[in-house]
């Protein structure tokens, strides 16, 4: 678990612009945060450990229109996402805070 939620915060930390290679890293990693939290609350306590919240809410300040699109084609966006980044990092922090979402 450890490892792991170590793991979820280096790519946080590494990639705070995304780029057009990789425009979901972060709303991925956000995304399999959630999961984990549902299906294991144990990982609530890990995530606070390594202050996984503070990693999100840097997230939520330095979201990019980037970050809105699911895939880049000859250096455009293709595909909305139907939520947008800060709403899935509201979720997160929600559940890391004892709330359901």
């Amino acid at each position: 678990m450890d490892t792991y939620a170590q793991m979820l915060k280096m790519v946080l930390s590494v990639c705070k612009s995304p780029t057009t290679d990789f425009p979901g890293i972060r709303r991925v990693t956000i995304s399999q945060m959630k999961w984990l939290i549902k299906n294991n609350e144990d990982y609530v306590g890990v995530f606070k450990r390594y202050e996984m919240d503070k990693a999100l809410k840097e997230v939520a300040e330095t979201a990019t229109e980037l970050e809105s699109f699911e895939l880049f084609c000859s250096g455009s966006g293709v595909g909305k996402h139907d939520e947008p980044i800060s709403s899935a990092v509201r979720s997160t922090l929600a559940l890391l805070a004892g709330d359901s979402a």
